[in-house]
């Protein structure tokens, strides 16, 4: 792990857990297990610990380690929401994004 990745992770963790905490604030009725959402990053702690946030909030969340395997969870289960990491090897978010933005994705 490069010296600079923990402290993104953390900011991640610390601004996702802020987000949840604002939308708990805003709705707690809302039926948190009809949406799916779908985790993808290359780096696997990171997917574990906002895995473990989600579900401490309510939510139910499918991981996916790096680009590909994320493209495949999306292929073959509706996904609400996804988390999506811009930056990562072989398959980066940006790519995920334009394919699963093309017409025949989940033709």
């Amino acid at each position: 792990m490069s010296g600079t990745k923990p402290s993104i992770q953390y900011r991640t963790t610390d601004g996702l857990a802020s987000i949840m905490a604002s939308a708990y604030r805003l709705d707690k009725d809302i039926n948190k297990s009809s949406y799916q959402i779908l985790a993808i990053d290359d780096d696997i702690n990171l997917l574990h610990s906002t895995q473990a946030l989600l579900k401490a909030y309510g939510y139910d969340c499918i991981i996916a380690d790096g680009g590909e395997a994320g493209l495949n969870v999306l292929k073959n289960i509706p996904i609400d929401i996804v988390l999506l990491d811009l930056s990562m090897p072989e398959v980066d978010g940006y790519a995920v994004l334009k394919q699963i933005n093309e017409p025949e994705f989940n033709s």
